[in-house]
């Protein structure tokens, strides 16, 4: 049997895909001017002393990490759209590109802590209170959503065998 596309007749779902598309082109830009401007600022050029203090540094160095992670969520995003807008949303590879985004998700985790605790002493002191709010915040909220973003891609993955065992059915 032929394998037919499912038609989705959502207009939100070609937003979200254009929406997407551009947030994709900005952030890799981005990135692209950040990897240059961080260690000019850093290192200074020939010329002249650093641009950035150590705080500054640190907060942009942080910056570029989870702007790597979220290139790294985006672009399995990406594709998951792309199959979605193309009509197969039960394409065998939507799971395993699900799964990519929760352990993004998990990934952004330590780098947020750290972040935020190499970043709070230029603030001021570190109390308990705001080590659990940092630690619920980034631990509690951000992995029960990798886990909820882990549980869909397992619903995807049933369905997907739904669908080839639907198409050996004759």
């Amino acid at each position: 049997m032929e394998n037919q596309n499912f038609h989705i007749p959502l207009s939100s779902i070609r937003v979200f895909y254009l929406f997407i598309q551009v947030i994709w082109v900005v952030s890799v830009i981005g990135i692209g001017i950040w990897s240059v401007v961080l260690p000019i600022g850093f290192f200074g050029t020939p010329d002249k002393k650093p641009l950035f203090d150590l705080v500054t540094w640190a907060t942009c160095f942080r910056g570029m990490f989870s702007g790597a992670i979220f290139l790294w969520v985006l672009y399995p995003l990406r594709s998951l759209t792309c199959t979605v807008n193309g009509g197969r949303p039960f394409d065998i590879t939507n799971p395993s590109r699900i799964r990519k985004i929760a352990f993004g998700v998990f990934a952004w985790i330590p780098v947020g802590i750290i972040g935020e605790y190499l970043l709070k002493p230029a603030r001021g002191p570190i109390t308990w209170v705001d080590f659990a709010g940092v630690l619920w915040q980034k631990a509690v909220v951000w992995g029960f959503l990798g886990l909820a973003i882990l549980m869909i891609a397992e619903v995807f993955d049933v369905g997907v065998r739904l669908k080839q065992d639907q198409d050996l059915t004759v």
